[in-house]
């Protein structure tokens, strides 16, 4: 979903978890790599100049999400309220 929403924005994502990163950013072709971090890390980036809508951004894509996931064997049918950024519905 994250990653997902910087792509939206012409942000960037990337996580860091022990010795091996993901970086996604402009084409979104991923990189990998190793590091010698220890831990868990994430950074995203977003260009606020495009960010108009947040909830229907986040709405847009978490539907797309959800369509995929019907697609997927054991995987969640329908998102969380928290992972599509509703936290005032709880």
């Amino acid at each position: 979903m994250v990653s997902e929403i910087c792509k939206e924005l012409n942000g960037s994502f990337c996580l860091v978890s022990g010795d091996r990163y993901m970086w996604l950013q402009k084409s979104w072709e991923s990189r990998v790599g190793e590091t010698r971090f220890h831990g868990t890390a994430v950074k995203i980036s977003i260009s606020t100049d495009q960010l108009r809508n947040s909830q229907e951004i986040i709405s847009r894509i978490a539907k797309q999400g959800e369509r995929q996931d019907k697609t997927i064997r054991k995987a969640f049918k329908k998102d969380s309220i928290p992972s599509k950024g509703l936290m005032d519905n709880l």
